[in-house]
């Protein structure tokens, strides 16, 4: 798990074939959800990063408006936009998730924790 923003936290799982992300609010029910997707696009991209992350990644956002959705979508081509590494942002999935491509650039830090 890796907190941001009060109690909320991303849950990170790798596997061979892709990347899954879930965005959760933890205990913290008075914020609204819209901001709490918005501020985990920051942490997301952050653990992207460090990570090593690379190949087809898919994000489980919380459930949340249209208007919020564009707004998550903009946050992260904006922070993705001047990465050195290869990435490809292909936007929200039928099934409600949202979906990224990023060309691997090093060994996944998750391979170092086996």
């Amino acid at each position: 798990q890796f907190f941001f923003s009060s109690d909320s936290y991303l849950i990170i799982q790798e596997t061979a074939a892709l990347c899954a992300i879930d965005v959760n609010t933890g205990n913290d029910f008075s914020r609204d959800i819209s901001n709490i997707n918005l501020d985990a696009c920051e942490s997301i991209a952050h653990n992207i990063r460090i990570k090593g992350i690379g190949g087809k990644i898919v994000i489980d956002f919380m459930p949340t408006s249209q208007k919020n959705r564009n707004q998550i979508e903009e946050t992260l081509v904006s922070l993705f936009s001047s990465d050195p590494i290869s990435t490809t942002i292909y936007g929200w999935t039928r099934g409600n998730n949202f979906e990224i491509e990023r060309k691997r650039s090093k060994v996944p830090l998750s391979l170092f924790n086996q």
